[in-house]
Parts: structure tokens; sequence; C-alpha cells
């Protein structure tokens, strides 16, 4: 079986350098260069990250090889395999195989901040990463909808006090608004309790527990992906703030976040 899996693995690299020669440039210099690269870790590295790249072709013979010989490709392909070089991470790798499939795929795709997100993908934990991606969620429609939820709750309020004065009339004998008024009070709790249940459920991406990691490790990554301009404090200057306690995603994040995914 051990047999088997390394020829499947020889033909896929074998495969690969053929697709390697099609990349102008670069094809002969990673031919030449990094196959024959000196030092036993970084060829172990590189051989990991081209079989995982290898199965891309392998189940997709019919690829657009145009877009390979493509010199904006050719800077890309180049600047991932030294990056690939220089980390042990496998998770790195397939974020890195993504990349390049996502460039095949999507070749006329706005990549024009591509450097900064190959480089943030080398600087940031995986860790990380998933917490940008499920901080997706609070965005500008999700500050919006918490606007909605104070609105819907202060006229509740101010609907609850104008109830108690028609509830007053009604024992009075006089004409009143009360059923009107408790069915507006009932439309608008049940609103209100779908806000609950939304809010209640991305609630869990605010914890420490849903990454499996400490509260100070889930703060230092926060913090992190704050200064890299990917996150930002929503609640400054509110009541009670907590710095770091609830962050929202910025354009620049989603965009980065837009370069790491494989359509599937």
């Amino acid at each position: 079986m051990d047999k088997l899996k390394k020829y499947s693995a020889e033909i896929d690299v074998a495969l690969l350098r053929s697709v390697f020669s099609l990349v102008p440039y670069v094809g002969s210099v990673l031919n030449e260069v990094f196959f024959d690269i000196r030092g036993r870790v970084k060829q172990e590295r590189l051989n990991k990250f081209t079989e995982m790249f290898a199965d891309y072709f392998v189940n997709k013979p019919d690829f657009d090889a145009d877009t390979l010989r493509n010199e904006d490709f050719g800077d890309l392909f180049e600047t991932v395999i030294r990056n690939v070089v220089q980390t042990k991470s496998e998770a790195k790798y397939r974020r890195y195989k993504d990349v390049l499939i996502n460039k095949i795929e999507n070749f006329n795709n706005d990549t024009h901040n591509q450097d900064i997100f190959l480089g943030l993908i080398a600087s940031l934990e995986e860790v990380e990463i998933v917490i940008l991606s499920k901080h997706e969620v609070f965005d500008s429609q999700f500050i919006e909808s918490k606007k909605e939820f104070r609105a819907l709750k202060e006229k509740q309020y101010s609907l609850k006090q104008q109830l108690s004065a028609e509830v007053k009339l009604s024992l009075e004998g006089h004409a009143n608004d009360k059923s009107k008024v408790q069915d507006e009070i009932s439309m608008i709790q049940a609103q209100i309790e779908c806000y609950k249940i939304y809010f209640e459920k991305l609630e869990a991406y605010n914890t420490a527990k849903f990454y499996e990691i400490g509260e100070s490790q889930l703060l230092y990554h926060k913090q992190n992906l704050c200064s890299k301009a990917l996150l930002i404090d929503t609640t400054i200057g509110t009541y009670g703030y907590v710095p770091f306690a609830y962050m929202g995603i910025t354009e620049f994040g989603k965009e980065f976040l837009r370069f790491l995914k494989k359509d599937s």
C-alpha cells in the first residue's frame, strides 16, 4: 500500500512538473531550482505542497492552460512557492493551494492587494484566520440589525406605557385602543425574539471556548487582527465598553477572506 501511495505521488509530481513548464520564466526556475532545492526540510515541505496541489490537476484535466502562461499568475506562483518552503504548516499549504486554484478559476479577479494578502497568510496563525472568518458575520449589516433591535426595544417600552393609559381608559368605560396596542406589542415582541435567537447564535463566535483556546489567547489574536486592519473594535465609546470584547470585520478583512476562498 505504501508503495502504491508513493507511486501515485510520483505520478502527481511528474504531472505538476509539466504544469510548471507552462508558467513563463517561473516554470524553468522551479524545475531547475525548487525541485532540486538543497536542504532536506525545505525539500519535504515542497514535496508536501506539490502533492496537495497536483490533486487539482489530476481532477481537472480540462483546466485553462493559458491562465498559467500569464505573467500575473507566474508572479503569484513564484511568491507562493517561496512562502511554502519557509513554513512547516500544512494548513498554510492548503491556504496557498486554494489561492492558486482561485486564481486559475477566477483569473480576472482583482488582486491589487495580492502581495499583502500572501504576507498575511504567512504571518497569521491558522486560528486567527478562523477567528476572522467567523467574524465575517459581524459586518455593517449586523450593526444595522443591532440598531433595529434597540429601536424595537424602545418602541416596545413606549407601547407598554401607552397600554397602561389605554387600560385605564377601558376600566373607566371610555373609548380606547387597548386591543390595538396589545397587538402591536405582540408583533414587536415576536420580532425582538427573532433578533435574540439570531444574536445568541452568533455570540458563540465571541467566546474562547468556540475556538478551543484560552481567554487571554483570544484577546491576543483579536488584538493582532485589529493591528492588521482586519478587525475593528465596534463598541468604542459605548456604555460599559470592554476593549476588544466585540469586534467587527473591516472591508479589508472581507477582501482578504475573498482572496482565500476557493469556489467549490
